[in-house]
C-alpha cells in the first residue's frame, strides 16, 4: 500500500509482518469486535510462538486433484495440528479455550503424524525394512572410511597428500592431493581447493558408492508408497485440513499481533465507532527518542500551522497513522486508556509533491488531480500538507 510508504511506516510494517509464520494480509475479514476480543485474550497468556508454516493452497488443490503430497507437504499439515494440540492440551479458558475445544484430531491423522520427528525427519526405525537399508547405508559408509584412512597411510600416496583429512566435496568423500597425483592414485577430480589441490574421489570407493545409490533407490520406493498411503488418508482428511487452515490463518493474525506488541512493549487498540481521533502519549515508530504527541482532532478539520522544521508533517503523519494502525489493529505505543480512535473507510494522504516532468504536470496542477479525488470518497481520512504549495496564497485560499 503507497499509504504505508508516505506515512513512513514501512520499517514498522515489515518488523511487524516478520512475527506471522506465513504471509498474510493487514486486514483480518470478519468481525473486528470478535477478532479484537480474541486478541485480547491471547494477549493476556503466554506461549510460544508458532512454527513457520507454508501456505496450504498447492497442498489443498493436490488432495482436491487426487495428488500424491511429498514428505514435505504433509509435514507442513502436521505441523500446524502440533501447534494447536500444544495449546488444546493447556486446557485454557475464557474464549481461547472454548476455540480450542473445536478442534478434534483425528485417530487417522494421528497416525501418520506419528512418523515425523519434531524437525520433519521421517522416522525410519518405525519400518522394519527401512530401518535395514539404513544400517546397510552405514555399513557402507563405514567401508568408504576406512578405505580412505587406508590410503591416507599409504607411503606411497603419501608425498602427493596437501593434508590428512577426509574431505566431502559435491557430495562426494575424497582426499585433497597435489598435481601428479594420477601416477599413484585413480580416481575421479570433483573440485579445487583455493590453494590449486585436487580434491580426488578415489575408484577404490566405487563399489560401496555404488552399493550406498542402490540402497537408497530401495529407500526412496519405500518413502513414496508411504507417501501414496498418506495422501489416501489425507485425501479423506480435506474437510478437516481445511478447518485447521483457516483457524490457523486467524489464529496467525492474533499471535502475530500479540507477541510483536510484547517484544516492544506496545499497545493494540482499534478503530471506535465514531470519527474521532484524541492521541495521549502517541509516539511514531519512525522516530526515536521522541517526545510522545498528545492531540484532540474532534472535530472535522483540523488546521496545523508553524514555523518550518517545526514537526507539522510529522504530526499530521502521526494522526493518519495511528488511524492506519488502529484500523488494522497494529500495535503502536500510545496510552491505550487515554486515547480514542475512530473509524474510517479510507485514510488518504496528499503529501509528496506530485510534480512529475515525465507526466508534464506541475505541482498545483497535481495537488488539483489529487483534491479532486477526494471528493468520490465516503467516510474518509484525508491529510493534506502545505496545501499552498505550487501556487500563491489567494488560491491557495479559494482552494481550501
Amino acid at each position: 500500500m503507497q499509504i504505508i510508504s508516505q506515512l513512513d511506516l514501512s520499517e514498522h510494517i515489515a518488523w511487524f509482518k516478520s512475527f506471522f509464520s506465513r504471509n498474510s494480509e493487514l486486514y483480518i475479514e470478519g468481525d473486528q469486535e470478535l477478532h479484537y476480543r480474541y486478541i485480547k485474550a491471547l494477549d493476556k497468556l503466554e506461549f510460544n510462538a508458532p512454527p513457520k508454516v507454508a501456505d496450504f493452497s498447492t497442498i489443498k488443490q493436490h488432495l482436491k486433484k487426487h495428488g500424491v503430497l511429498n514428505f514435505e507437504q504433509i509435514f507442513e499439515i502436521v505441523k500446524v495440528v502440533r501447534y494447536f494440540r500444544y495449546f488444546k492440551n493447556r486446557e485454557l479458558e475464557g474464549i481461547i479455550g472454548e476455540w480450542m475445544q473445536m478442534f478434534d484430531f483425528p485417530q487417522s491423522f494421528l497416525d501418520i503424524e506419528k512418523y515425523f520427528t519434531s524437525e520433519g525427519k521421517f522416522e525410519e526405525n518405525l519400518d522394519s525394512e527401512l530401518f535395514g537399508l539404513s544400517q546397510r547405508i552405514k555399513e557402507q559408509k563405514n567401508n568408504i572410511s576406512v578405505s580412505l584412512k587406508r590410503l591416507i597411510s599409504s607411503a606411497k600416496i603419501a608425498p602427493y597428500l596437501l593434508d590428512t583429512q577426509l574431505h566431502f566435496v559435491n557430495n562426494e568423500d575424497c582426499l585433497l592431493v597435489r598435481g601428479g597425483f594420477n601416477h599413484v592414485l585413480k580416481g575421479a577430480v570433483v573440485g579445487r581447493s583455493s590453494s590449486g589441490g585436487f580434491y580426488v574421489s578415489p575408484d577404490s570407493i566405487l563399489k560401496a558408492k555404488e552399493q550406498i545409490r542402490y540402497i537408497n533407490q530401495e529407500r526412496e520406493a519405500i518413502f513414496y508408497k508411504y507417501s501414496q498411503e498418506f495422501s489416501t488418508v489425507l485425501k479423506e482428511l480435506q474437510p478437516f485440513i481445511n478447518f485447521i487452515d483457516k483457524e490457523f490463518s486467524k489464529f496467525d493474525n492474533y499471535q502475530a499481533r500479540v507477541l510483536f506488541a510484547k517484544s516492544q512493549n506496545l499497545q493494540i487498540v482499534k478503530s471506535n465507532k465514531d470519527s474521532r481521533i484524541v492521541l495521549k502519549d502517541f509516539i511514531h515508530p519512525a522516530l526515536h527518542n521522541a517526545k510522545p504527541v498528545n492531540v484532540d482532532f474532534s472535530k472535522n478539520v483540523l488546521m496545523i500551522t508553524g514555523v518550518n522544521a517545526g514537526g507539522k508533517t510529522m504530526l499530521l503523519k502521526s494522526l493518519l497513522s495511528a488511524a492506519f494502525m488502529a484500523k488494522y489493529m497494529i500495535p503502536m505505543k500510545l496510552n491505550e486508556h487515554k486515547s480514542s480512535i475512530g473509524n474510517f473507510k479510507k485514510i488518504l494522504s496528499i503529501i509528496d509533491d506530485p510534480q512529475n516532468v515525465k507526466n508534464d504536470i506541475s505541482t498545483f496542477a497535481g495537488r488539483m488531480q489529487q483534491f479532486s479525488q477526494i471528493f468520490t470518497q465516503r467516510d474518509a481520512l484525508v491529510g493534506v500538507d502545505e496545501i499552498e504549495l505550487g501556487t500563491d496564497s489567494d488560491e491557495a485560499a479559494a482552494l481550501f
